[in-house]
């Protein structure tokens, strides 16, 4: 049986379009993938385990205008109040970076919240 050799070229062209396809379906279409058991781009925005008196909530849709302390204790922001946790922010000058509950970092500074509450 002889050895099989695939050109370097047509490998790089497969992973290129794989690795395409896979940050197309998890930033463009959002769709949820599962990649060899590795969950990725799930939407869960409620984790309550059911033995817990204790869950857990990330609330996006927070545009800085108000703290991520106001905005978890907030019932008329996504129906559920509870307690900050953690404020991240995803536009704005500092994306990706964490912040202080209390901080209002101002309009088109949007914020996720990390929020638990007791049930």
């Amino acid at each position: 049986m002889e050895n099989i050799r695939i050109p370097v070229w047509l490998l790089s062209i497969c992973i290129f379009v794989f690795i395409g396809v896979i940050l197309e379906r998890l930033y463009v279409s959002r769709v949820d993938v599962d990649i060899w058991g590795l969950k990725l781009n799930q939407k869960q925005t409620n984790q309550e385990n059911s033995d817990s008196p204790i869950s857990f909530m990330i609330k996006g849709g927070n545009n800085g205008t108000v703290s991520c302390d106001e905005f978890c204790s907030n019932k008329k922001w996504h129906g559920k109040s509870g307690t900050c946790v953690s404020a991240k922010y995803v536009s704005g000058p500092s994306t990706n970076d964490y912040t202080s509950c209390g901080n209002t970092p101002g309009l088109n500074n949007h914020l996720v919240c990390s929020c638990s509450t007791i049930k």
